[in-house]
């Protein structure tokens, strides 16, 4: 969520956690390393073995430029009502960029960025009757941080449910961070968002974080399964897994309170509808790979068979931009899933559905 900076909250784990994260995180990181060499081949024949495409970057995420050229031009020429009425009409159409972010959302971020906040809340207050400007305007009281009980009176306003508005919803949601613990029902403002648009990834990208951090382990585990069938229409099983994979790394004990064998069959569904972005499949299986290593011990077995499966169903491009490492590397991710058919001569190959075996004699 870069776009509409939530305020400045200790949302941070605690201390002692905190610090038991980090060996974990380099013993992760150490036998990652370790097992760089597991494939047995050499860099030569493992580049021969692997037929399939190499992208050197993603593809941009967030397509922001037409939206901010449009909502400058209106900013420029004056125009407040026009550019309300501009981000109402993408707010009540969920209209997106080829990525999926929100243009809303980036529009407001825009303007968030560009006008001062006098402004903003003047515009609101000469037109008090509209839920944009009123929520341009809480927004904006948010990022200063010291107006919670402005951003409050202007955000409460309005209902979003009744306007449609996941923009206002969103923005409700991070009054709720904004106030002390226990004064407001922060899952309630996150259901009331995703009722309105759980297509939205943004949705799903830190609330398992923020619950971890605020509340407890059963509350993630209960808020994963409500994500799956909030999702159910888009993402199959896939939201159990949209939701969890952000924290699993870093929250071990998670395991112990959610059903890993659902998750693995969550992070295959999510992979197959997420198949024609290549990115977001090099992510899931980026954290897929890396959970099949620092999981316990009785699970790495259904790990590994399932980041074989994920890879035989749906990648079909290797983005080692992706993975946070160089080509080779990422290259030999990917091979240890077929480490015995490799050894014994076998090549990969890249098919519109994922990769497959063929023998050493394939052209």
């Amino acid at each position: 969520m870069t776009d509409i900076a939530p305020p400045r909250l200790a949302l941070q784990a605690p201390a002692l956690a905190l610090a038991a994260l980090v060996p974990m995180i380099a013993r992760g990181g150490m036998q990652l390393a370790n097992r760089a060499g597991l494939c047995g081949v050499s860099d030569r024949r493992l580049k021969a073995a692997l037929d399939l495409p190499i992208l050197a970057q993603a593809p941009a995420e967030v397509t922001a430029g037409p939206v901010q050229t449009q909502v400058k031009a209106l900013i420029d020429a004056g125009d407040w009502q026009g550019l309300c009425e501009t981000i109402r009409g993408w707010d009540l159409a969920r209209a997106a960029t080829p990525h999926g972010q929100r243009k809303a959302r980036l529009a407001a971020g825009a303007v968030l960025a560009s006008v001062a906040p006098e402004i903003i809340a003047a515009q609101a207050a000469a037109a008090p009757a509209d839920p944009v400007a009123a929520t341009l305007a809480g927004l904006a009281a948010l990022r200063r941080g010291t107006d919670i009980d402005r951003a409050s009176s202007l955000l409460v306003r309005f209902e979003p449910a009744e306007w449609a508005s996941p923009l206002l919803a969103e923005a409700q949601y991070r009054l709720c961070l904004a106030l002390p613990e226990g004064t407001a029902d922060l899952s309630a403002a996150h259901d009331d968002w995703a009722d309105l648009d759980a297509r939205d990834d943004a949705v799903w990208d830190s609330h398992a974080a923020i619950l971890l951090a605020r509340t407890s382990l059963a509350s993630v585990a209960a808020a994963a399964a409500r994500a799956e069938w909030q999702t159910e229409r888009w993402l199959g099983k896939g939201g159990y897994a949209l939701f969890l994979l952000p924290v699993m790394e870093s929250a071990p004990a998670l395991w112990d309170r959610i059903d890993p064998e659902r998750l693995a069959a969550a992070v295959l569904d999510l992979a197959r509808h997420r198949h024609k972005d290549q990115g977001a499949v090099n992510r899931i299986a980026r954290d897929w790979h890396r959970l099949g290593i620092v999981a316990p011990g009785p699970w790495r077995a259904l790990l590994r068979t399932s980041y074989r499966q994920l890879l035989e169903e749906s990648l079909n491009t290797l983005i080692p931009a992706v993975w946070g490492v160089p080509d080779l590397t990422a290259r030999r991710r990917i091979a240890d899933a077929f480490t015995p058919e490799l050894r014994a001569g076998a090549r990969l190959r890249a098919t519109p559905a994922g990769l497959t075996l063929c023998d050493r004699s394939a052209a």
